[in-house]
């Protein structure tokens, strides 16, 4: 070991541990079990219970993770969207998407009320910071959205980009005919999202000139 280092705590391993499981499910985030978690991580299945009490205990501090890196990627993004001139809502729909494509188990984690415990103060911070990024946009191109709906803008949009990843997770962004190629479906997810902004934009616009 190195000076000055030490080495990851037990409850660390356990997070590695079960990002790796996650991450590896085939069938998805739900099939991944405490003692796989504890196995991999090199510890006891008593041990995981010491730390989380139970799998959702220990699913839900991996969604928070989670959730605290999405958050992190959109504020990269929309920093860089500003410095660039990119369209702030496209640049946060690219990182969304980047995000969910490259780890689509763990976003699926994210969302899944049966695996987690969704009441969790620490995981409903994580989600509020997150889906923050995205409001601090969204609604400053609202427009005249009636009194008291201001927050359906930043929802639609979360909903349409987080509906892209799953449909590009499960090849259904292609022609029918044609035979799953990941790159297609991932760059028909960039070009459905391209559109969508840009009729947000121009709604946007219009409500402005009304």
């Amino acid at each position: 070991m190195v000076a000055g280092t030490s080495s990851p705590s037990a409850r660390d391993r356990l997070l590695d541990a079960a990002a790796e499981e996650v991450a590896a499910a085939a069938a998805g985030p739900g099939q991944v079990s405490l003692r796989a978690i504890a196995r991999r991580a090199g510890l006891s299945h008593n041990a995981a219970e010491y730390h989380f009490q139970d799998r959702a205990g220990l699913l839900t501090a991996l969604a928070v993770k989670g959730f605290h890196r999405l958050e992190g990627d959109l504020r990269r993004a929309l920093d860089a969207a500003t410095q660039t001139g990119v369209e702030p809502l496209a640049a946060l729909g690219g990182a969304y998407l980047d995000f969910g494509l490259t780890d689509p188990n763990t976003l699926e984690l994210m969302f899944r009320a049966d695996l987690v415990r969704p009441q969790d103060p620490d995981l409903q911070q994580a989600q509020r910071a997150a889906f923050g990024v995205l409001e601090e946009v969204a609604t400053k191109a609202a427009g005249n959205v009636p009194a008291g709906r201001e927050g359906d803008l930043p929802t639609i949009a979360w909903a349409f980009v987080h509906g892209l990843v799953s449909l590009a997770r499960y090849g259904a962004l292609r022609p029918s005919t044609a035979p799953a190629d990941p790159r297609q479906t991932e760059q028909a997810a960039r070009d459905l999202l391209a559109t969508f902004t840009r009729l947000l934009q121009a709604a946007v616009r219009q409500l402005l000139l009304d």
